[in-house]
């Protein structure tokens, strides 16, 4: 019994107590197979030697005492199993645990490795002599170039946009940046799906009159702690549109003049959630669209069936003068909160049918509302 517990002893400082490297005994630091000095696979020099660092719980703090060391402001990206190649010599270091105010990784701790070069780490720094500016925008993962997540370009490489008290303004100056006049709606929850590379830039504060994100306030360039759970994303008008809406028609009802409400938006056909405050004064506007004098009778509950497509507008609130559902207060287009097709609005309008509702397009033209 005795000698099991000396070997288990024996075992577990061997772990626990590795050698100890100093900041002087590590006196260099690099980074190869990337695309320039700022970024590559980590390389440490110690005792006359290169080696290389373990991925297992390495994260920014140690990454940020690495960019520190090589003269850089601080980190952008982590990149796990040997993104930019194998390094050299043997892997020296596993879990490095920084709190990302050292000068030195040798101030840190860690443990001697015992990984292979197939989980050598690397990371991406920002370069010293380029001011930290958003450099390009795209919108990925929607139905077209006008929505989906955000993505931005910040020293040539890609990130994306926390969710964190990420609204309507904020996705506004978005939208501009990507060149449309302006924005339907704000995600979050990586609606539209996970983007690409790391999350740069949370607690995004505009004002909406930005031309550019560099132009509101925000937690800061790389603070963000978010995954990609929490990628933001937009909705913006389409630049060939000039209303959100772009028609409406009644389905599944005896005529033309009754059914569940279907809504062209960007394009894409989707119905109204009627869970609640859908009435009378909403139904008045549908029936205008449709070119119909007034509405006899609103219903929820799919009462002509559930309708096709998503849910494009939440709990529209319309005082029934509007001639348009564009100019009613809602909570949101896309939105649909707990909805489904199971609340799909539907409405019956006065049958003297006096004309579709017409509105400019982009171009001048005026086309029908279809039904």
């Amino acid at each position: 019994m005795r000698t099991t517990l000396l070997l288990v002893y024996c075992c577990v400082s061997l772990f626990y107590f590795p050698r100890v490297y100093t900041a002087s005994v590590i006196s260099e630091v690099r980074l190869t197979g990337g695309n320039g000095p700022w970024e590559g696979t980590v390389e440490v020099y110690v005792d006359g030697s290169w080696g290389s660092i373990c991925d297992r719980d390495f994260d920014l703090s140690d990454a940020r005492v690495i960019c520190r060391m090589l003269g850089y402001k601080r980190e952008i990206q982590i990149w796990t199993g040997a993104a930019w190649g194998q390094g050299t010599g043997k892997s020296l270091f596993t879990s490095l645990s920084c709190s990302g105010n050292e000068r030195s990784i040798g101030s840190c701790g860690y443990y001697t490795s015992n990984c292979y070069h197939s989980q050598d780490v690397g990371i991406s720094c920002v370069r010293t002599n380029r001011p930290e500016t958003t450099e390009g925008i795209r919108l990925i993962g929607g139905t077209g170039p006008y929505e989906g997540t955000i993505e931005i370009n910040i020293n040539g490489v890609w990130g994306t946009i926390c969710d964190k008290q990420f609204d309507i303004n904020d996705a506004m100056v978005i939208c501009r940046m990507a060149g449309y006049t302006r924005a339907i709606q704000a995600f979050s929850y990586a609606y539209f799906g996970h983007g690409n590379g790391t999350s740069m830039l949370t607690n995004l504060h505009c004002s909406g009159s930005e031309d550019h994100l560099d132009s509101c306030g925000s937690d800061g360039w790389y603070a963000s702690s978010c995954n990609h759970d929490h990628d933001a994303g937009v909705a913006c008008l389409s630049n060939d549109r000039k209303n959100i809406t772009q028609g409406v028609k009644l389905v599944g009802g005896n005529g033309p003049y009754e059914g569940t409400v279907e809504l062209n938006v960007n394009g894409q056909w989707g119905t109204i959630c009627g869970k609640t405050d859908f009435d009378i004064n909403d139904a008045d506007v549908i029936c205008r669209m449709a070119g119909y004098h007034r509405a006899l009778q609103f219903y929820t509950f799919a009462h002509f069936g559930k309708g096709n497509g998503s849910i494009v507008l939440s709990n529209p609130q319309c005082s029934g003068k509007e001639d348009i559902i564009d100019d009613c207060g809602s909570n949101g287009w896309y939105y649909s909160g707990t909805c489904t097709h199971y609340y799909d609005a539907g409405v019956v309008c006065q049958r003297n049918f006096t004309g579709k509702f017409t509105t400019e397009d982009a171009s001048g033209v005026a086309p029908p509302y279809d039904t």
